[in-house]
């Protein structure tokens, strides 16, 4: 994990995405737009750990490729991961995963949400962070 007092996050799940790609065989394609210069190390450290989660889940059928987006709004912080495939949420080590993220992002005064969409699951997170400027 890249130390995330030294880089951005928007940068560290970038890099993140790009091992996941390369090591795990599980494509994925990371955005961001507008994040914050800094952004407060723990809702970082939320945001990190919610992604690694989020391409580790099992995904019946075979794996997809999951796009993760990282967008600052004033006051808000968003993430959206979509294209997991139908990850059937029970309390099987899937539900038990969702609900460590579910905690996480409340642990940062943020919301999350999860649903199917016609592409697959869509995981969505919001918290409050104080924008500085953006990149």
């Amino acid at each position: 994990m890249p130390a995330l007092e030294l880089i951005a996050i928007d940068k560290a799940l970038e890099r993140l995405c790009d091992d996941v790609t390369t090591h795990r065989g599980v494509k994925t394609h990371f955005t961001s737009s507008d994040t914050p210069r800094s952004v407060p190390h723990d809702v970082s450290l939320v945001l990190f750990r919610v992604v690694q989660e989020a391409v580790d889940l099992p995904r019946p059928g075979g794996a997809r490729p999951v796009r993760i987006m990282l967008t600052g709004t004033p006051g808000v912080i968003q993430l959206d991961i979509r294209d997991l495939g139908s990850l059937h949420i029970d309390e099987s080590d899937v539900g038990l995963r969702v609900l460590t993220m579910r905690e996480r992002v409340a642990m940062v005064n943020g919301t999350f949400s999860i649903g199917d969409t016609p592409e697959g699951t869509e995981i969505g997170i919001r918290i409050p962070c104080l924008r500085t400027s953006a990149r």
